[in-house]
């Protein structure tokens, strides 16, 4: 690293200097002097080499900086949104299923066929979290709130966020190929996706 070569390139950059000129030879020349060492024409090539290769080197530098401020960014989102936000959307709303049953937003689903037939669902021992049907929107509004350098969830705010205008949230099982309750259709819904409404608790 070049120091006093970095502080050219970045008063350059922030407008501090005029921009370096783009004649090879005087462009050479300018940093030379900047550097305090002696040009000559022979020297041009060399000289822009190493302007070159420090400009790549901060290049890299800013994109893995930037890359750490986006990490921490989305870590204090993630850490709101499963902390203070989630714990608030627990005691606002629940999830509910067509047949009215409803479930903790942090609950277990467990498909089990809804046909008039007697079947066995090949599912009936799969469990879906339900953590996964909120996340995407208690994320959006850690987003908005730390956007607002707050970490604080308003209630108001968070339960319009979840209740109002949202499609219902649809599971699968994923096992239809082998299960009757593809072809079951009681009141437009089937067992195998089975769609989940967010609603006040």
């Amino acid at each position: 690293m070049n120091k006093e070569l970095r502080e050219l390139i970045r008063a350059e950059e922030t407008t501090q200097i005029p921009i370096l000129p783009k004649d090879p030879h005087f462009r050479a020349f300018v940093i030379c002097q900047h550097l305090k060492r002696a040009w000559n024409v022979f020297l041009t090539k060399a000289i822009l080499q190493e302007e070159s290769m420090e400009r790549g080197e901060m290049s890299k530098e800013q994109n893995e900086e930037r890359r750490q401020m986006t990490a921490a960014k989305m870590k204090r989102i993630s850490d709101l949104a499963d902390g203070p936000v989630f714990t608030m959307a627990k005691k606002l709303v629940v999830l509910q299923d067509p047949w009215l049953q409803r479930y903790e937003i942090d609950d277990d689903f467990k498909f089990k066929y809804q046909g008039g037939l007697k079947n066995v669902c090949p599912a009936e021992s799969k469990k879906i979290s339900l953590k996964g049907c909120v996340r995407e929107p208690l994320l959006n509004y850690a987003t908005e709130l730390i956007a607002r350098e707050s970490t604080e969830p308003n209630q108001i705010e968070l339960h319009k966020l979840l209740t109002v205008d949202n499609d219902p949230v649809i599971l699968r099982c994923n096992m239809e190929h082998v299960c009757l309750g593809k072809l079951s259709n009681l009141g437009g819904v089937r067992c195998f996706q089975i769609p989940l409404k967010v609603i006040t608790k």
